[in-house]
């Protein structure tokens, strides 16, 4: 179970805010939020990697698709 102060962060964390931001935010070390961040984070499922590899490959097909359009997906 996370304390409140652990659901502040990943409710700012998951809102885009950088751990250095949340740590002013909430006047803690930017190494807690790291901390937290970690322990409760979606990459510690590995969900955020199959998402990535979902990503490369549905550009991947687009640019099959559609070559002409293949620097539009270029990040």
């Amino acid at each position: 179970m996370m304390t409140q102060r652990e659901q502040r962060v990943m409710e700012l964390h998951d809102r885009g805010f950088r751990n250095g931001e949340i740590a002013l935010l909430l006047d803690i070390k930017p190494f807690t939020v790291g901390t937290i961040v970690s322990r409760y984070g979606i990459s510690n499922s590995g969900f955020e990697d199959r998402i990535r590899k979902g990503s490369r490959e549905l550009r991947k097909a687009i640019e099959r698709a559609h070559p002409e359009k293949k620097m539009e997906f270029r990040v």
